[in-house]
């Protein structure tokens, strides 16, 4: 990640899917560039005891989100 944000210096804004302590290192070194940050934790089921570093908690099935896609 590091070497990507001294590569492409012009971006501010990314979004960040993981599921795993790598992913949030990953949002660790984002924020310590100053750059936005919006991060999803994608779980089988999502609960309230989840990971607090990402921002929003989603499901690994999307099938609900493609059937809205393809509306």
């Amino acid at each position: 990640m590091e070497k990507y944000l001294l590569t492409h210096p012009h971006l501010s804004r990314f979004g960040v899917d993981g599921d795993s302590e790598e992913d949030r290192v990953m949002i660790d070194v984002l924020k310590f560039y100053d750059k936005e940050v919006l991060s999803f934790y994608s779980m089988d089921k999502p609960t309230k005891k989840s990971d607090s570093n990402f921002d929003v908690f989603v499901s690994k099935d999307r099938t609900g989100l493609v059937g809205l896609l393809r509306d």
